[in-house]
């Protein structure tokens, strides 16, 4: 089994703990613990360190926008958006964050401009967001899914259509709970919104990179 060593990370982050990287300084931990049970090969190191460091990526995450959302009071609308965004972009992918660091932030900012978009109500028209709804649903008809280079898509046209049917069941969802809480709703559909607005910039860097390999 091959040594796994603590090297000094190349993605930047800002919590440190002697000059390495905390997520992957506990996935190295984690893994290292996997490797002396032998539960992994060697040629498999690489792919579990990487599912790993996503894995706690994506818990630091969903702990930011609660910690934020329990300070800001807008605690349900914070379980309203982990829930749409976890179900809705795990099979339309999207733009993807170079580094940990920018992904977090990313994520964060994006929590900060649902909450500002649903607290200002914005868009105060039911038509007008069943008229974006239907546009958003179209983008992801065209663009959908987004693959991202560290994990293919074997099977696009079924992601594509969960995609689907994902969003359309959100979109229905909270033009039928507007009723009972508004703001619950516009957060739905802003986050949807906010999904979009990702699969576009996704497709856009995507287009770009694939251009300049040529």
């Amino acid at each position: 089994m091959a040594k796994l060593a603590l090297e000094i990370p190349q993605k930047p982050y800002i919590l440190t703990v002697g000059g390495v990287a905390l997520i992957e300084f506990f996935s190295k931990i984690i893994l290292r613990y996997i490797c002396n049970k032998k539960v992994i090969n060697e040629e498999e190191i690489e792919l579990y360190k990487y599912g790993i460091e996503i894995t706690l990526s994506s818990l630091l995450n969903i702990i930011l926008i609660l910690l934020i959302s329990l300070i800001t009071n807008t605690f349900y609308l914070g379980i309203t958006f982990l829930t749409v965004f976890i179900s809705v972009r795990k099979y339309t992918g999207g733009f993807h964050a170079n580094t940990y660091l920018t992904c977090n932030f990313t994520f964060v900012c994006c929590y900060l401009t649902v909450v500002a978009f649903t607290k200002q109500e914005l868009i105060k028209s039911g038509y007008l967001h069943i008229l974006i709804s239907l546009l958003c649903i179209l983008v992801i008809l065209l663009l959908c899914p987004i693959e991202n280079k560290n994990k293919k898509i074997s099977n696009k046209k079924k992601m594509k259509l969960i995609a689907i049917i994902s969003y359309l069941f959100w979109s229905v969802f909270s033009l039928i709970f507007i009723f009972i809480n508004p703001i619950l709703s516009n957060g739905i559909l802003f986050t949807l919104y906010l999904i979009t607005g990702l699969v576009i910039i996704g497709f856009i860097k995507e287009r770009l990179t694939i251009k300049s390999q040529v």
